[in-house]
């Protein structure tokens, strides 16, 4: 998970802070009292690992700056939205995993019952599709659990602010 140091500045009302991330790379980013976080980031790219763990900085942002006066329910509404998509997102390619592994089963039982090459060729190519697949699959499922963990988070922060 992301570190976060507090490296002073302001600006309308924002406290500037620096997150250094595992990948040798830092956020330069304000969190202010409205709703937004703003990050700038060399980061946007459109892989979905780097979604991950983008998302993942920006709610660690708002977790860590203790800022007086956040919203944290619009934090949260947010941070549930997008787990919602997350869980769409791995339900499909659990989908498509499991379809490529039963082919792949299907295949190498056709191939013990009428060995040929041509059969073998496929079932190598549906196991070079598979591998990728399962281990994609693993990145978001771990992804998705941390995401479970930070909106436990942002529920204390709540109950903080509420008690």
């Amino acid at each position: 998970m992301a570190s976060l140091y507090y490296i002073g500045g302001s600006r309308k009302g924002h406290r500037k802070i620096k997150v250094r991330t595992g990948h040798d790379k830092e956020l330069h980013g304000f969190i202010g009292f409205s709703d937004s976080i703003i990050i700038t980031s060399k980061l946007m790219e459109v892989y979905m690992d780097k979604y991950l763990k983008q998302h993942e900085e920006k709610i660690a942002l708002a977790l860590l700056a203790g800022v007086k006066g956040f919203d944290w329910q619009k934090l949260k509404e947010y941070h549930l939205t997008r787990i919602m998509f997350m869980q769409h997102e791995r339900m499909i390619h659990l989908m498509v995993t499991l379809a490529f592994a039963i082919m792949l089963f299907m295949t190498l039982g056709i191939m013990f019952a009428y060995p040929r090459v041509e059969i073998l060729l496929m079932l190598i190519l549906l196991g070079a599709l598979l591998v990728p697949y399962i281990f994609y699959y693993y990145s978001l499922e771990n992804g998705v659990q941390r995401w479970y963990k930070l909106a436990d988070e942002i529920d204390l922060k709540l109950r903080k602010k509420k008690s």
